[in-house]
């Protein structure tokens, strides 16, 4: 049983996206951080670290999966999910060879959001 609010790293370039998922997520009690592309996705990751990435599949200035490698070199063991938008056709083929990734492909409802995030706060 956590006895804090799980910490979720939210990484998307468009700050329209950034704040429906962030709505969809905060009725879960998580604290959320929001970072604006790759590059600072892992600063804030490697200064705060995180229960969970969530990450759309080009998060502006790096693909997802190039951050995600980086921060797994960090914590092996952080759950990622990847918001699938239009990006990189093989992407759940090679989020499956980077372990604890999932792929939740747009458009979605947010509960199917919090309950994808759920399950993985659980496993991790």
């Amino acid at each position: 049983m956590r006895t804090r609010a799980p910490k979720i790293l939210l990484i998307d370039d468009d700050p329209n996206g950034r704040a429906l998922y962030l709505s969809a997520l905060l009725p879960l009690g998580c604290r959320v951080i929001e970072a604006g592309n790759g590059r600072e996705g892992y600063e804030c990751f490697s200064r705060e670290g995180a229960d969970l990435v969530i990450s759309v599949d080009s998060p502006g200035d790096c693909t997802g999966l190039e951050m995600v490698k980086k921060i797994r070199q960090a914590d092996g063991g952080v759950p990622v999910l990847f918001l699938k938008r239009n990006g990189q056709d093989d992407l759940e083929d090679e989020a499956k060879k980077l372990g604890g990734c999932k792929v939740l492909r747009e458009p979605f409802y947010p509960r199917q959001l919090r309950t994808v995030v759920e399950a993985a706060l659980h496993q991790g």
